[in-house]
């Protein structure tokens, strides 16, 4: 019931849920549909992680720091949309975007293709 943070979280069914401790994520691996339809009944949706494709991997960290990604702060790049943890990822992309393409790329990670 605590506030959430988005470094602690557990991925169930293609969806993710945040929590406000570490103590939390266990407890609801133990009966994740418990806890998805008490949200459901809050009207609380979890987030819809981007699906992996033949090509790889579907990103789920941010390329600058290792955080989890949180789909609202982005940046577009030659038609790619590349997530990050915080804002200040974003700066750092942008001194250097195809360091960092590069280096999602070798780990097989799927950039968004914009349409």
């Amino acid at each position: 019931g605590g506030a959430i943070n988005q470094e602690i979280h557990a991925d169930h069914k293609g969806k993710r849920v945040y929590f406000c401790c570490g103590m939390c994520p266990g407890t609801f691996k133990k009966n994740p549909e418990k806890y998805l339809k008490k949200m459901a009944a809050e009207n609380i949706v979890p987030e819809t992680l981007p699906k992996a494709t033949k090509a790889g991997k579907a990103q789920t960290t941010c390329p600058v720091m290792g955080g989890a990604i949180n789909q609202e702060i982005h940046a577009d790049h030659k038609g790619k949309r590349v997530y990050f943890c915080c804002d200040m990822c974003v700066g750092t992309f942008k001194k250097d975007p195809e360091h960092y393409l590069k280096v999602m790329a070798a780990k097989k990670i799927v950039v968004e293709t914009l349409p």
